[in-house]
């Protein structure tokens, strides 16, 4: 009875829990992209590490996400909310990616491909950690991510910073 009293229906309080999940995570990657480090690259770090920060990392958040995103397929607003938010995350990653790109000389790199590569990367890391928590801990997430970016932009991520992390 108190659901219906406060949210008219339980598909409008599970909408309204997928808002609020958004708008947390929408907080924690913008508010860590934002105090980090002036160039495009400490901000593309920061921003896909948000993902898999300590304090997001809980098991049962993971096990929601895929939750609402196995549903979102057959309801529209669902649908529309995990796309739209989902739009906003890669097109941050793909400002990022075009920076780094352009000033550091990455010629014939696309930075769209780059930040959808980044964003199935986090998909991916975000579903291992849901099936086996033990092997992907947060160390291992934010290690993963890192190899990444080094990878893709050692000029920017040099390979010796990884015996200093």
């Amino acid at each position: 009875g108190i659901v219906n009293f406060h949210f008219q229906s339980k598909d409008a309080l599970l909408v309204e829990t997928l808002r609020f999940l958004y708008g947390e995570y929408r907080a924690a990657w913008m508010g860590a992209r934002d105090k980090a480090g002036p160039g495009a690259a400490e901000k593309l770090e920061a921003l896909l590490l948000a993902d898999f920060a300590p304090a997001r990392n809980s098991q049962d958040k993971a096990a929601v996400w895929h939750a609402f995103y196995g549903e979102a397929k057959s309801r529209p607003t669902y649908l529309r909310l995990c796309g739209d938010h989902d739009r906003e995350h890669l097109q941050a990653i793909r400002a990022l990616c075009a920076e780094i790109v352009d000033a550091g000389g990455y010629d014939g790199l696309d930075a769209g491909l780059i930040a959808t590569g980044f964003n199935a990367l986090l998909d991916g890391l975000s579903l291992n950690k849901l099936l086996a928590p033990r092997d992907y801990g947060p160390a291992v997430l934010q290690a993963a991510i890192q190899a990444q970016l080094k990878t893709i932009f050692p000029r920017h991520f040099p390979i010796s910073e990884r015996s200093a992390a």
